[in-house]
């Protein structure tokens, strides 16, 4: 990585300066005869929205890109979009551990058999915002069905989508590592600064059952199924969220897998192929 720092003044001259570098960087792969993919990437912690990464496809890299074999379209898999041409739905996946219970199927569960019965329906992504006022936990499915082109489903493990928090919580920090670590030490630490107000806020994503954010919900508590859950702080407020603010819709959380043969996002007649890939 290289950080490059410029006086440009305004945006416009700051993306030309921008572009001048990127041609640079492919006249040196070029003039080598080394092949190369330049692909959208994410800022990450410095924040933007114009990043490019330059990797070269192997099958021993750790690192996956999309490419549209119709136009110019490559991507980092992180920041990697799907086009919508064909249905793009996905649903909770039945799995040896989880309770077979649809979405809308109302549950009567015993309370000495709820916590053994929730406990793998879920699992539980943590972050921090910048300020160290709100932790943000979110609820989400440990495996989906995600239906492919040929109209079958397979199933995956599933992992929360990060844009999306950032989305629904202002300042939301990707990169604090154990958050809710932090986050007890910030309000112990800040207990009588009137001007920290420290807040929870749960998310759920849309295909959990009613019943399970329910029970949830009445527990008030971290790690409610673990051996030694931590109460609420007394004086921290405490939201829940289970639709998007604007559109009222529920929230999907989980980032779709893309496959090779999946609609390009950028052109009509593209199709993406995913290649291994070393940066």
């Amino acid at each position: 990585m290289k950080d490059l720092y410029t006086f440009d003044t305004t945006r416009e001259q700051a993306l030309e300066t921008y572009a001048t570098v990127q041609h640079a960087y492919a006249a040196f792969f070029h003039e080598f005869g080394i092949p190369f993919y330049m692909t959208s990437a994410s800022s990450g912690e410095m924040g933007g929205d114009l990043s490019h990464e330059v990797h070269m496809a192997s099958e021993k890299g750790e690192d996956n890109i999309v490419l549209c074999d119709s136009c110019k379209y490559a991507a980092n898999e992180e920041v990697a979009q799907r086009g919508l041409t064909t249905p793009q739905k996905s649903s909770i996946a039945p799995h040896e551990d989880d309770v077979t219970t649809s979405p809308n199927e109302a549950v009567t569960i015993k309370p000495e058999a709820a916590d053994e019965q929730f406990k793998p329906k879920y699992r539980v992504w943590t972050g921090l915002t910048s300020d160290r006022q709100i932790i943000v936990q979110a609820f989400y499915p440990p495996h989906v069905i995600q239906a492919g082109l040929s109209g079958k489903g397979v199933s995956w493990e599933a992992d929360a989508d990060p844009k999306v928090l950032q989305s629904l919580v202002e300042g939301l920090d990707l990169g604090i590592e154990n958050p809710l670590q932090l986050w007890k030490q910030s309000v112990s630490k800040e207990d009588n600064d009137p001007s920290y107000q420290p807040r929870i806020i749960w998310i759920f994503d849309q295909r959990l059952p009613q019943a399970l954010i329910d029970h949830l919900l009445t527990g008030h508590a971290f790690d409610p199924h673990s051996e030694d859950p931590t109460p609420f702080p007394a004086h921290a407020s405490f939201a829940s969220i289970t639709r998007y603010p604007r559109t009222h819709l529920p929230i999907d959380l989980i980032k779709v897998r893309i496959r090779t043969g999946d609609p390009c996002p950028r052109c009509p007649t593209g199709t993406l192929r995913v290649l291994k890939s070393v940066e």
